[in-house]
């Protein structure tokens, strides 16, 4: 993006450069932007740009909420597959910003970029919601993540900026009042879906226990909206040509010096390497090349903050789905947890700019950008231990696997009477319809005793004790029945570890059993089940000997439900959202400050590919199964971000703040676009995208 302005540098220690990127100048006045009174008429066409906006955000976000549950539950992938490809696609959604900008600014120009990338988006969406009918099968949900992420990431850094240009240089306030709007558009749109899909996902059933295609369904019509509102517009935009390719330029100029500095066999010797590229790029923009490169460096070990932060939408769902949902009656869905982050976020700006950073100045304890960033780092590593402590919590509810020489058992009585049974593992009377504790014994064959009790009429038992079976590793149920009078030692149900036959996930309250006998469908039992996370349970359908035409219905414990409420969560939300405000806000308000005019997009890019390289962190390790405990994960992550925190401090505290003096000269179109441009932040949760006042 080009700029108007003329901008001279120092370097200093002293104060840095507090314009922020909410477009004041940090005493709470606009800058020379807005200095004269507006005589044009409001832009009507930013209206439609601002509905673009909601329903896009909107769309993306109520994808991206329902995603991991939907590569596990409906595609069948693993836990690490799954978060491996959730982060894969905000890599795209991160790495693809670059090349919209260089396509806007060099080629066609924004109103064009939005558009037709805006149409790749589009599609993805509506083959999303598509692919998510039966039967299911993951290439066409793969082509629709890759058009989505290409289509999100491509339209990001044009949105906000073509909004700007609708601006003449004389609306500076009519222009705040749009970051406004545009913001308060994005932040709406972004938090009802957060809310709305997973409730969506949840609790409307069409195929199964769950409504994919309507989940994705609702997003992919948000997103037809969007396109049909921005191309509705048409008529009233100001569009301009494309005003350069900055981001291009800069890496033409390093690329000269670097190979211009390796050919170099001269005595001649430049103060800095980009020196050797001045027979073809200015002094001035050389300058500021070297600028952008300082901030940069800083920018190393940025990438494990989002690598933290972005398992919200992953790792942390997975933990949430592991504790007990039920809230006072109500069943949570665990991937509305993440819907508390820019709730939180909501109301902890204003806390902080309200009454953390004013007092921390009235204490004269220094929170400058850098130093902010450097506590929002450890909150988040602070979180990551909290997330560790929890799952180690959670993991000591969950029986664990039995070795490859062990196996577990348990006998269940259907026959209609009671029994004596003599086994390895347990003596003594069994009732009808009851069933005896999990034991873990050795694998191999073992031999069950039974007996009447005295409570059978007419019934034959086995004469010797029955051979069962039980295979290694494996979880056992025998099953006692009666057939045709005799007594029957089921040993047909071996759970490949609690996994039985027909799985059925149960949501509460009431189910109505139907059977299907000899061609007829017939209702028998009207049962209310209470189906909590976590808890897998043995039922067992069997005639009623008192009662014809009836059924019996018991149901047995395998493992018991979830204990740890998934409110347990909230504390480690509470500290990265804290972690993000200090972080996020601060690290745009210093980069925005650091950068020459001209730079600033190239910045903004860089920026967001910190964002890129996080979650190809995520995917390395998630990917390769490299550590397969959840806790150890969680604390290796923490321990991570503790030791970049460290090493971001150091770089933090040796680094020398550059001030930028500008001088204002507005070209209609040009200073808007290009401060609107650099507004965008990392919009993972709705609220991060706005703005520091």
């Amino acid at each position: 993006m080009s700029s108007g302005s003329l901008d001279s540098m120092s370097s200093t220690s002293g104060k840095e450069d507090s314009q922020l990127i909410s477009g004041t100048n940090g005493n709470g006045a606009s800058p020379e932007l807005g200095a004269a009174p507006s005589q044009s008429k409001y832009p009507k066409g930013v209206f439609f740009i601002v509905s673009n906006e909601f329903c896009e955000r909107f769309s993306y976000y109520g994808m991206r909420a329902i995603l991991v549950l939907y590569l596990i539950d409906w595609l069948d992938f693993d836990r690490d597959s799954a978060t491996a490809i959730y982060h894969f696609f905000i890599v795209l959604c991160y790495f693809s910003p670059t090349l919209g900008a260089i396509l806007a600014d060099g080629f066609i120009g924004k109103y064009k970029t939005i558009l037709y990338v805006s149409i790749m988006y589009a599609v993805g969406n509506v083959l999303m919601a598509l692919t998510a009918f039966p039967p299911p099968f993951w290439l066409g949900p793969m082509i629709s993540l890759v058009l989505i992420g290409l289509g999100t990431g491509g339209i990001k850094p044009c949105v906000a900026a073509f909004g700007g240009d609708q601006f003449s240089s004389d609306q500076g306030k009519q222009l705040e009042q749009f970051f406004s709007i545009f913001y308060f558009a994005i932040n709406l749109g972004s938090l009802f879906s957060m809310i709305l899909t997973p409730l969506i996902r949840s609790n409307v059933f069409c195929f199964n226990s769950s409504c994919f295609p309507l989940a994705f369904g609702l997003p992919a019509m948000l997103m037809i909206v969007a396109l049909g509102l921005f191309a509705g517009g048409r008529q009233l935009y100001k569009m301009y040509p494309p005003t350069g390719n900055v981001i291009g330029q800069m890496c033409s100029a390093m690329s000269h010096a670097a190979v211009k500095k390796f050919k170099d066999k001269s005595d001649d010797k430049r103060d800095h390497w980009l020196d050797y590229a001045d027979d073809k790029f200015e002094t001035k923009f050389l300058d500021e090349v070297k600028s952008v490169m300082k901030v940069m460096v800083l920018f190393i070990p940025l990438p494990v903050f989002w690598a933290l932060f972005d398992q919200q939408g992953s790792r942390w769902i997975l933990q949430a789905r592991e504790m007990d949902c039920n809230i006072f009656g109500w069943q949570m869905p665990p991937d509305l947890m993440q819907a508390f982050n820019p709730i939180l976020i909501i109301g902890l700006i204003p806390f902080f700019e309200g009454v953390v950073y004013p007092l921390l100045d009235k204490c004269k304890i220094p929170n400058r950008p850098l130093q902010r960033m450097v506590f929002g780092m450890l909150l988040a590593a602070v979180s990551f231990y909290m997330a560790a402590a929890l799952q180690v919590a959670t993991d000591r509810e969950f029986d664990t696997q039995p070795a490859f020489h062990h196996s577990d058992v348990r006998i269940i009585n259907s026959s209609p009477c009671d029994v004596e049974l003599s086994t390895p593992w347990v003596n003594g009377s069994l009732s009808y319809d009851d069933g005896t504790d999990k034991f873990r014994v050795d694998s191999g064959s073992h031999m069950i005793g039974i007996d009447a009790s005295g409570t059978c009429s007419g019934m034959t038992f086995p004469s010797t004790p029955t051979e069962v079976t039980l295979r290694g590793s494996k979880s056992h149920i025998i099953l006692l029945t009666e057939s045709k009078g005799a007594l029957d030692v089921m040993n047909a149900i071996c759970l490949g570890f609690y996994t039985p036959i027909v799985i059925l996930i149960l949501r509460p309250p009431r189910y109505v059993l139907s059977l299907k006998y000899k061609g007829v469908v017939k209702t028998y039992e009207e049962q209310t089940i209470i189906a909590k996370n976590g808890g897998i349970f043995t039922m067992v359908l069997q005639p009623n000997p008192t009662k014809n035409d009836s059924l019996l219905f018991s149901m047995y414990v395998s493992i018991p439900s979830n204990q740890i409420s998934i409110l347990w969560q909230l504390p480690q939300y509470l500290v990265i959202t804290c972690g993000e405000i200090l972080f996020s806000i601060s690290g745009l308000s210093f980069a925005y400050s650091q950068a020459p005019a001209s730079m600033k997009s190239v910045l903004q890019a860089s920026w967001l590919l910190t964002v890129a390289v996080g979650n190809v962190l995520d995917i390395l390790i998630a990917g390769t199964h490299f550590i397969q405990n959840q806790a150890t994960e969680f604390f290796v992550f923490a321990t991570l971000m503790a030791v970049m925190t460290v090493i971001f401090g150091v770089m933090a505290y040796y680094y020398k703040y550059v001030t930028f003096e500008r001088e204002y000269e507005l070209a209609e179109g040009e200073d808007q676009a290009d401060l609107v441009g650099n507004m965008e932040q990392h919009p993972e949760a709705p609220n991060k995208e706005t703005p520091e006042a």
